[in-house]
Order: C-alpha cells, then sequence, then structure tokens
C-alpha cells in the first residue's frame, strides 16, 4: 500500500468520543420516557461503558466482543449502571424502551445517511461512516425528539384509552348484551 492509499485511519478517541455523546442521548431520551428517578451522573457512567465497549471493538483481538449474548449482557450492564431499577418490570420496560429508542433513532441516522450520501462500512459488527457529517446525527436527534414531542401524547392516549375499555355484560330482566365499556371515573 503505496502512499497511503488502500489505508484507513481509525480514530479511537473520535469514537469513543461520538459513542460517548449517542450513548448519552439515548439513555437520556430512555431516562424522560421511563420517568426514572437516577441522576444524571449514572447516565454519563453508563454512556462512558458503552463508549469504552465501542473503542475496544476497533482494536485489534477484540473482535471477539461484538457476539450477540455480549452485547445484549453489556446493554443489561448500562441499564442497571445508568438506572435505578425497583423491580423486574420496571427493568423489563428500561429495556424495551432502550432498545426501541437505539433502534428509531440508529434507523433514523442510519436512513437519513443512506438518502443524502455514501460510504457505509460494517467493521467489527458496528457501522462506519465515512466522513459522517455531525450535523446529520443533530438532524436525526432533533427529529426524533420532534416526533416524540408530538406523537408521544396522541400514543399515551390511545394506549391508556384501550386499556380502559373493558367487557360488560348488561342484563334487563331475561335479556343480555355482552358489549365495550369505557370505564371512567
Amino acid at each position: 500500500m503505496k502512499d497511503g492509499v488502500g489505508l484507513q485511519y481509525l480514530f479511537i478517541d473520535v469514537i469513543w468520543l461520538d459513542n460517548l455523546i449517542v450513548n448519552f442521548i439515548v439513555l437520556w431520551i430512555t431516562w424522560k420516557l421511563s420517568r426514572n428517578s437516577s441522576p444524571m451522573w449514572r447516565l454519563w457512567c453508563s454512556a462512558c461503558v458503552g463508549a469504552v465497549y465501542a473503542a475496544l471493538l476497533i482494536l485489534p483481538g477484540f473482535a471477539w466482543l461484538a457476539i450477540l449474548p455480549l452485547k445484549i449482557l453489556l446493554s443489561l450492564v448500562i441499564l442497571a449502571i445508568g438506572f435505578r431499577l425497583q423491580s423486574l418490570p420496571e427493568f423489563l420496560k428500561l429495556f424495551g424502551y432502550f432498545y426501541g429508542i437505539t433502534f428509531l433513532l440508529g434507523g433514523a441516522a442510519f436512513g437519513l445517511y443512506y438518502f443524502i450520501g455514501t460510504g457505509i462500512q460494517l467493521f467489527n459488527g458496528i457501522f462506519l461512516i465515512k466522513d459522517f457529517p455531525i450535523k446529520i446525527l443533530f438532524f436525526s436527534i432533533a427529529f426524533i425528539l420532534m416526533l416524540y414531542r408530538w406523537l408521544w401524547p396522541f400514543l399515551r392516549f390511545r394506549i391508556n384509552r384501550q386499556q380502559l375499555v373493558y367487557q360488560v355484560d348488561v342484563q334487563f330482566g331475561e335479556s343480555s348484551i355482552i358489549m365495550d365499556a369505557f370505564l371512567d371515573t
């Protein structure tokens, strides 16, 4: 490889910092949705653990860290570090929020970049985007936050409304009818 042609340089500090910021944003949105009482410093510590993991993935000899069971285990550790866990159902709710947000934010950034540019590579289980403009990341985050702000009240109302519908058996004399009823106060 003469004159640097064909060489690829990966800067571990940039990968660590990018992952720290994105991990924190995912954890912060999870924190907001779940209304967990965890302090902000725990979210930063948790994001740091995820960023160290991402940085290790690009180092020689650490490709084995990219296997699926370790990724899932790491996400469980990240949630345990970042949040106050009161019960198993709460932990499962956090897990669902965390992965939902991760896929939504990652998909939005990936889709937007795919729509606009090229240069996506897969390296040891992580996506590397050549010359990834930080503005696309911030645009993706802003887009997700706007969707959350506009759609979440509607979805919450819709979900809660469905939980308040019950089937009732109304009897009048010897006649009866089964119908849906909305439970209010």
